[in-house]
């Protein structure tokens, strides 16, 4: 399936919404949807034959409405969230308005007046209809599918309360004073719909950030065409073009700075709070602050392939994706509406033969108190919410199946160059005579090699002139200095084998040993630190590298590590993922290279520094932005307490449900509590979700 898409839905009230949006696309030929509730996506994969309005066509089928991707997208989508608040506050404030003096009058009896009660059922009118029609519409569109939803509840249970209060004023006919339901049909709907507000805002806040890693990047952009200096929109700037960012200005796209210096703040891109200092040939990305000087640069990426859209197409994937604790809360909603509904006809039945007078009373507070709004949002809102935090702490989750692996890993892998380590060489020792640092210097600087590299930059001494360069291929450089042959690389170039725990490169003048220069790869920052941290998180570490046994072993002795396996080929690192997944161990992997790439693949859990290879980063769960170890302890530790907060949030809505529903069966449960009881279960999901945003991690 080479195509996929994310169309943003409208009109979802709840999960079993979502699900039937899912199947009516997935019922497609070469189509694989999934739909998120909590973010209104629709991720879809599709095949060359499909074109997206019939997508679009479906989601419209099913009751709903889907935007297709446009440069307006993220306006429209957030002018119709603030459009949806806004209703549903109206609808909220007007009927508050209307059923507080109903409420009360129906509460007092000293209040109550001569014919009271009609003037309350047309008073109640507007707020069981007009301030209970998104409930009533969501209903009426389940319906026409022949499907039930939570809403289905509400709808039914503030329709019986009006036309039950109606029917007992008729039948009363001035006789008697009727024991009407008129205050349930009018708060009920007050707090349902004042709840969905509640929701509305919460969700909106929880994904806030996300859109903010979306709209990183301006607009336009100064670009130099014709001749002068030009504000073009950022989808038609090209590679190569010429971009001018001024002072205090957001970069809009990926490039090189060719002229200017300046410092830029990259802590969107990053999390990196420390400015970086930038001049000629320094590397910028979209989204982040150039702070003081005025810079020009060549476009080396725009629109879309930008690091920055990059990331925010990478965290709305994870946000679209369903975990399998998100899928099971699905089908549980799925069957729930049914057997509640057939719970309340089988609770009316038994009613009717013990006190008839409050059948419609009963039935009322089974329907509204076992509506499972809290069940639908238990998970995706906790998905969402910690997707968000994850990414401003430069860490990005490529799906919530990760949060649920997180829990049982006991077992850690790590690669060591370029993630223990820093992966960049440095010289320990240099044994080669003053007079022939020029000629080391140079030989060095011809090719870049992080020895070469490390060891160019470590001498002071001018640099001599050779001719007649040559590379010798896994072992060095040869050159010609003064009519001599000077060579640079390894004792192998003239037979010489030392084995020594670092890496050594010779210098040879006419075949003859001048001496030698000792390297060896430094420790990441906190490296023990962030050992001691899995260590109490009860996880065992074992380093799996392709250096030598002499290396390994070195940076073992220095090290809280429990074991290590030397000379390991990326076969052999995906072997022992699975050897230790055989002996029953959840395994984590962290690796930086593409020879890593297959045992991340393979781990229950992986993790990619951000500084490595991209068929590192695409094989891993997680990625992070910044080359810190400390990141790794992070990422385990929020994984673990969003899950946490996901299975709180499922006690409170099943336990709630399981709870409440004999109260309401049995008459111990008002419908008008029940209505407040269902609406704060709500409210109280979403609001346990929204701390995972400060939690202690």
């Amino acid at each position: 399936m080479p195509n996929q898409v994310d169309l943003v839905v409208t009109g979802m009230t709840c999960a079993s919404c979502a699900m039937r949006i899912e199947k009516k696309l997935n019922k497609l030929e070469d189509v694989k949807a999934s739909v998120n509730y909590a973010t209104g996506i629709a991720h879809v994969e599709f095949g060359k034959e499909i074109e997206i309005e019939s997508l679009i066509s479906t989601v419209d089928a099913a009751g709903y409405n889907a935007i297709a991707p446009n440069p307006l997208l993220d306006e429209q989508v957030a002018k119709w969230e603030k459009e949806h608040e806004a209703d549903l506050f109206r609808r909220w404030l007007v009927g508050a308005l209307i059923a507080l003096p109903i409420f009360v009058v129906a509460m007092f009896a000293s209040l109550q007046f001569s014919n009271w009660q009609l003037i309350a059922v047309i008073l109640a009118l507007p707020v069981a209809t007009w301030t209970a029609w998104p409930l009533h519409r969501a209903m009426l569109t389940n319906a026409q599918h022949k499907s039930t939803t939570m809403d289905t509840l509400v709808s039914i249970g503030v329709i019986a309360a009006y036309l039950g209060s109606i029917y007992q004023l008729i039948s009363a006919n001035g006789h008697h004073q009727p024991h009407l339901y008129i205050d349930v049909a009018a708060v009920v709907p007050v707090f349902v719909v004042f709840g969905r507000w509640l929701e509305s805002r919460n969700k909106r806040q929880a994904s806030s950030a996300l859109r903010a890693i979306a709209n990183a990047t301006p607009k336009t952009a100064n670009v130099f065409r014709d001749n002068k200096w030009l504000e073009i929109d950022l989808a038609d700037i090209q590679e190569a073009e010429l971009v001018l960012v001024g002072p205090e200005t957001t970069i809009a796209v990926d490039g090189l700075v060719i002229s200017g210096n300046s410092t830029v703040d990259i802590s969107m891109l990053t999390g990196e709070s420390k400015p970086l200092s930038v001049s000629t040939g320094s590397e910028v990305f979209a989204g982040t602050l150039n702070l003081d000087g005025q810079i020009e640069l060549t476009v080396t990426s725009a629109g879309a392939r930008t690091k920055i859209s990059q990331i925010a197409s990478l965290v709305a994937t994870a946000q679209n994706s369903k975990a399998e604790i998100a899928r099971l809360a699905d089908r549980i909603s799925a069957i729930f509406v049914p057997a509640v509904l057939a719970l309340t006809v089988t609770t009316g039945i038994l009613w009717f033969f013990y006190d008839s007078s409050r059948v419609i009373e009963v039935m009322i507070a089974v329907l509204v108190i076992a509506c499972p709004c809290a069940l639908g949002l238990a998970t995706p809102t906790a998905l969402v919410i910690g997707s968000g935090r994850a990414a401003r702490l430069g860490i990005l989750i490529a799906g919530p199946e990760v949060f649920e692996q997180s829990t049982d890993v006991d077992t850690i892998i790590f690669d060591k160059t370029g993630t223990l380590t820093t992966g960049k060489m440095t010289v320990f020792d240099n044994s080669v005579s003053l007079e022939n640092l020029g000629i080391l210097k140079a030989l060095a600087e011809t090719n870049q090699h992080p020895a070469s590299i490390a060891i160019a930059n470590s001498i002071e001494a001018a640099t001599a002139e050779i001719s007649n360069i040559q590379m010798l291929p896994g072992l060095g450089v040869r050159a010609t200095h003064n009519s001599k042959t000077v060579e640079l690389g390894s004792g192998r170039i003239h037979s010489l084998s030392f084995s020594t725990p670092d890496t050594q490169s010779y210098l040879f003048l006419d075949g003859m040993e001048q001496g030698s220069v000792t390297l060896a790869d430094t420790l990441n920052l906190g490296v023990e630190k962030v050992l001691a941290q899995l260590h109490k998180a009860k996880i065992s570490v074992i380093v799996a590298t392709g250096d030598t046994s002499t290396n390994a072993e070195k940076l073992v002795s220095k090290l809280p590590i429990d074991s290590y396996i030397a000379g390991c080929t990326p076969e052999q690192k995906l072997e022992l993922v699975k050897n230790l997944q055989s002996q029953g161990h959840k395994v984590a992997m962290v690796g930086d290279g593409t020879n890593d790439a297959p045992a991340l693949a393979q781990a229950d859990m992986s993790i990619a520094i951000g500084t490595g290879t991209d068929v590192a980063k695409a094989a891993a769960d997680i990625t992070l932005l910044r080359p810190e170890l400390t990141l790794v302890p992070t990422a385990i530790s929020l994984s673990r307490k969003t899950l946490g907060v996901i299975k709180q949030n499922l006690f409170w809505a099943f336990g709630y449900n399981v709870a409440a529903i004999p109260l309401a069966m049995t008459g111990r449960l008002s419908p008008m509590i029940a209505g407040i009881a269902m609406s704060a279960s709500s409210v109280l999901v979403v609001s346990n979700s929204l701390r995972l945003r400060k939690i202690k991690i």
